[in-house]
């Protein structure tokens, strides 16, 4: 997750990217048996879906213009780690579990 650590850290972005990623995760779990066969841009579209509605509060709650160049990217990132937990064998490997360990 090293792009979120490019982020500004103003306002609530992090939260913000955050919340957006486990909301979309959460509808693609919703028609979609196994995350691991929903494509990249399935998910960034879900994500840009969640950005979509939360619009309000990425222009008001101190989100930066860099920080919303940086959101596909950091969405990839989150993915990636969330797939890796979720393929490891020495994990608790739900999903809910695997989002707890990526964002504690």
């Amino acid at each position: 997750m090293n792009s979120e650590r490019q982020l500004d850290n103003q306002g609530n972005a992090i939260g913000l990217f955050r919340s957006a990623f486990q909301t979309a995760v959460g509808h693609l779990q919703e028609t979609h048996q196994n995350l691991q066969d929903v494509s990249q841009e399935k998910l960034l579209a879900a994500t840009a879906e969640q950005r979509a509605n939360r619009a309000w509060y990425f222009e008001n709650d101190g989100v930066t213009q860099h920080d919303l160049d940086l959101f596909n990217e950091v969405m990839r990132d989150y993915w990636a780690s969330l797939l890796d937990c979720l393929r490891d064998p020495r994990a608790d490997t739900t999903v809910d579990a695997c989002l707890n360990l990526l964002f504690r």
